[in-house]
């Protein structure tokens, strides 16, 4: 069976929405904006201004208006404090921001009521922001900053979809750092980038769990490609049923504005119960290294999903290595289409550092199991793998790779060691069309060419 390139139809819908860049057009009356004299503001003093929109009561800060922070002042967050937002409003941080909480504190910025749906805090300076220890209900965090942007021990819950991600790059600005973050049960994406924004970052210890509740076609990191690392991450669906967020991959990088410097990292992640787990759309280098990814098969149609790791770029332009991942469970195990180079182990080749080392098992649909699925025209070398059979033979790991032998207008997966290759040339000249696929008189694929009787090869009747 020929696997569709509709496979990422899902993914390309949901790359194209990131050219929708938040306005957040916004009806809540303009508050007061600051003197731009060089005077530092927090939550405090701006309840002591009249008309600023906010006020103290009840043990905690309600934020009423749009309020401004001018570019030569400063803003500080007060330190254990309860801020309220009202429906549409948010904080504009033009000059210096510092939203850090010292540790063994924290504040919270959440909404006025269950009613409300604020937008966020919007850092929109030079300088950049650092933010700590700081949680984030119902509204979220948004950069349009030429300075780093760098977020530690912060958490982001119930984000109420008013931008594109709880955490949102909408313009590039020096790489930023989040670290040790904690993204639960937002509507959309939990850390995004639009689609003409090349946010270099770090994503460092984060935990994302069931993020994009409103089961659209965005995954739970859902970024344009960059000067990037995904490192020690968790990237939890819902284990409990495959309903569930059943549209929402696990990571997501893409690449239309021709970005070049994509330098992209995801190592040591554990990513689980998503639609897919990572995938890639358009010109990308990437490194996918030590990860887990299981069970990324909540995708009714597999034919639209459910890749372990997919990789698409009409473009061929995107050069990925894939070595030292855990990769069971899903749909598919990974699905290539398109694309310059994809290597999934060659250790003999010492000009890359592609061990290879990938774990497969159990990647597979109705009784048919797909560990790795060479959906292009280029050759892939996957050696020194443990494929998902029980014999790891010629014959065996055949049955859970398609390429060129199933397909002659596909690019060849080169499996067997260099070693293993050079024997079987030399046992079966340089017709390679003698690995293509055996079949029974009732179309049965074989598993290995039988000794003696009636088979069909190359559409052709053997008898032996």
């Amino acid at each position: 069976m020929k696997k569709k390139e509709t496979l990422q139809c899902g993914l390309l819908t949901l790359m194209l929405s990131w050219f929708a860049i938040s306005t957040n057009a916004q009806n809540t009356p303009s508050g007061f904006r600051t003197a731009n004299d060089g005077s530092t503001y927090s939550f405090a003093t701006l309840a002591q201004i009249e008309g600023s929109g906010v006020s103290f009561n009840d043990g905690c800060y309600l934020v009423e208006k749009n309020d401004t922070i001018s570019a030569n002042d400063k803003f500080a967050l007060d330190a254990d404090v309860l801020v309220k937002f009202a429906d549409k409003t948010t904080l504009v941080i033009l000059g210096e921001a510092n939203l850090s909480v010292p540790d063994d504190h924290s504040t919270t910025l959440t909404r006025s009521s269950d009613k409300a749906t604020p937008y966020s805090i919007k850092i929109d300076n030079q300088t950049g922001a650092t933010v700590r220890n700081v949680v984030f209900e119902y509204l979220g965090l948004e950069s349009v900053s030429t300075g780093a942007i760098n977020v530690n021990h912060c958490s982001f819950k119930s984000h109420n979809g008013n931008a594109a991600a709880a955490l949102y790059f909408i313009s590039k600005g020096e790489k930023s750092t989040i670290s040790n973050c904690t993204f639960e049960l937002c509507e959309k994406a939990a850390i995004g980038s639009s689609a003409n924004a090349s946010q270099p970052m770090n994503i460092i210890d984060c935990n994302f769990v069931r993020n994009s509740t409103r089961n659209g076609n965005v995954p739970q990191i859902n970024v344009t490609a960059s000067e990037m690392l995904i490192e020690g991450c968790t990237v939890e669906g819902d284990p409990n049923s495959l309903k569930s967020n059943n549209k929402v991959g696990g990571i997501g990088i893409s690449n239309f504005m021709g970005f070049t410097e994509t330098s992209t990292t995801i190592r040591n992640c554990t990513i689980t119960h998503n639609r897919y787990g990572i995938g890639t759309v358009g010109p990308v280098q990437v490194r996918i290294e030590g990860n887990t990814i299981l069970n990324n098969n909540h995708e009714d149609n597999p034919m639209n999903g459910g890749s372990g790791i997919s990789l698409y770029d009409p473009y061929s332009l995107t050069n990925a290595i894939i070595t030292g991942n855990n990769i069971r469970g899903n749909h598919w195990g990974i699905t290539i289409i398109g694309c310059k180079s994809v290597n999934v182990g060659q250790p003999e080749n010492k000009e890359i550092d592609s061990p290879g080392n990938n774990q497969f098992g159990e990647n597979g649909f109705n009784g048919q199991l797909y560990d790795l699925y060479n959906n292009s025209t280029i050759t892939v070398y996957a050696q020194n793998n443990t494929w998902g059979v029980d014999e790891q033979t010629p014959d065996k790991i055949e049955s859970v790779i398609f390429h060129k032998a199933d397909d002659s207008k596909l690019g060849k997966v080169i499996y067997l060691s260099d070693q293993e290759e050079a024997g079987i040339r030399q046992a079966l000249g340089t017709d390679r069309q003698q690995f293509s696929p055996v079949f029974n008189l009732k179309g049965t694929r074989l598993q290995s060419i039988p000794t003696h009787g009636i088979y069909i090869k190359d559409g052709k009747k053997v008898v032996r």
